[in-house]
């Protein structure tokens, strides 16, 4: 028993080491990500403004659309079948329903509902960042969208290593969200109101 449970401390141990080494490069990698972030704000007359009148609502549905046309190229038509083995769903013979671990799946439709409203409201917070860090252009609103990209990036590896699933679904998954908050970033940023 004895060396059952020292055999346990040295993996533990070991499994520790590799997680504070993975932190340390998580650091670095916030870092990297904070100065792209907040070198703009601090070389920028930091005006905000809080109201909706500086807001393009005609950007902001656009932004919101071109997520969702980014979602479905990505997860069904680019990259479906790598999101597919690594989230362990398959299809039948005639394609018609969809089975995840041996279990038929339902769809009702609700799930693009629920996506969309989530793609209005990554539209606004954006807008409204936008609005804070005073981007007015296609390039600055990009950087700003790439920015949160590379931060959901690394959320999405962690949560994938600790779910165990394949690194090609992380990176399925996370060079998603890059491309989805850059563009929606150039789109609202190349189109907003001037102040």
């Amino acid at each position: 028993m004895l060396f059952l449970i020292k055999t346990k401390n040295i993996h533990f141990e070991s499994n520790f080491g590799f997680f504070a080494k993975k932190l340390v490069e998580l650091k670095h990698f916030i870092k990297f990500v904070g100065h792209l972030f907040f070198h703009k704000i601090q070389n920028q007359n930091f005006k905000v403004n809080s109201s909706t009148n500086n807001t393009n609502w005609l950007a902001l549905g656009a932004a919101a659309i071109s997520g969702m046309v980014i979602g479905a190229l990505w997860y069904g038509l680019l990259f479906v079948q790598q999101w597919m083995t690594g989230n362990g769903i398959t299809m039948d013979e005639t394609n018609q329903k969809m089975f995840k671990n041996g279990v038929e799946q339902s769809s009702s439709g609700m799930e693009m509902g629920i996506n969309f409203v989530a793609m209005c409201f990554y539209a606004f917070v954006m807008n409204w960042l936008l609005n804070r860090t005073n981007s007015r252009t296609w390039l600055d609103g990009a950087t700003v969208g790439g920015a949160i990209g590379l931060m959901m990036i690394v959320g999405v590896f962690i949560n994938n290593m600790f779910a165990m699933t394949p690194a090609s679904l992380s990176m399925v998954d996370g060079s998603y969200s890059l491309v989805l908050f850059t563009v929606m970033g150039a789109i609202i940023g190349g189109w907003q109101k001037k102040a």
